[in-house]
């Protein structure tokens, strides 16, 4: 608006397919029937039956690696962190193992029996992780080809790979992280599930808001790029927040006005 920039708009998609419909996903009514933690909705689990069935393909996204994000002590609510940074350490397969990882500096532990801080208590798993994700959907879709791509599965050399194994149809199912967002085009894509669409806004950052708008629209757009039309499901445990509700109506210059 001051000039300073040039403002670059995309309101057609390329090869003039449809933008994909978006649906939001309410996680709690859900995990209040059934009682326990959900990562893949019975709606969008439904979506993905029906994309397979039709011989499509379908991606889920989330933005942790690993099984889980931390090891947590139910007894003095503290995890096990890491001694050089002080954060959070992940939880990751490793061979027939597990191992923790800190994302910071690499450093590397075994996973402790008890809290390391009170030794009163075991340790439970937070927070779900591509490889978690991919242990899940291996059991729910058995006779499915799966593949992983973040970091821990592929070095860049072996993403681009990848990737092109799964535009040309080598892969039923694609789970990854932001690696798989940006740029790239799927076209028997038409299923999109973003399993935790709430990650990126409660980062500790002022452009967390913005962050989460541009990589769920971003993820959005991978699905339905050509003649199929395309779905995305983005879980959610806080519907209503402006953010998810801007992705779902699509109107940028309204939400950016806002911000």
């Amino acid at each position: 608006r001051e000039g300073r920039f040039t403002l670059l708009s995309l309101p057609e998609r390329v090869m003039g397919a449809s933008f994909p419909e978006i649906k939001l996903i309410d996680l709690r009514d859900e995990e209040r029937e059934k009682r326990q933690r959900i990562t893949i909705s019975e709606e969008l689990g439904g979506a993905v039956d029906d994309a397979l069935s039709r011989g499509e393909q379908a991606l889920l996204f989330i933005n942790r690696r690993g099984l889980n994000s931390a090891l947590f002590c139910p007894e003095c609510e503290s995890s096990v962190k890491c001694p050089s940074c002080s954060i959070p350490m992940t939880l990751h397969r490793r061979g027939e193992g597990t191992g923790l990882l800190c994302h910071y500096c690499g450093g590397r532990r075994k996973p402790p029996e008890i809290c390391p801080e009170c030794f009163a208590s075991e340790l439970i798993g937070l927070g779900t992780g591509t490889q978690r994700v991919e242990e899940s959907i291996s059991k729910r879709w058995p006779e499915a080809r799966i593949a992983r791509l973040d970091r821990d599965a592929v070095g860049s050399e072996g993403a681009v790979e990848l990737l092109r194994d799964f535009s040309s149809g080598r892969y039923d199912i694609l789970v990854g992280t932001q690696m798989v967002v940006k740029g790239h085009h799927f076209p028997s894509l038409t299923v999109v599930g973003v399993l935790s669409g709430d990650d990126l806004l409660h980062f500790a950052d002022f452009r967390a808001g913005e962050r989460t708008f541009q990589m769920i629209t971003q993820v959005a757009g991978r699905a339905g790029r050509e003649d199929k039309p395309g779905v995305v499901f983005v879980q959610t445990r806080n519907p209503h927040h402006p953010v998810l509700q801007a992705v779902l109506s699509g109107n940028f210059d309204s939400w950016a006005q806002g911000e």
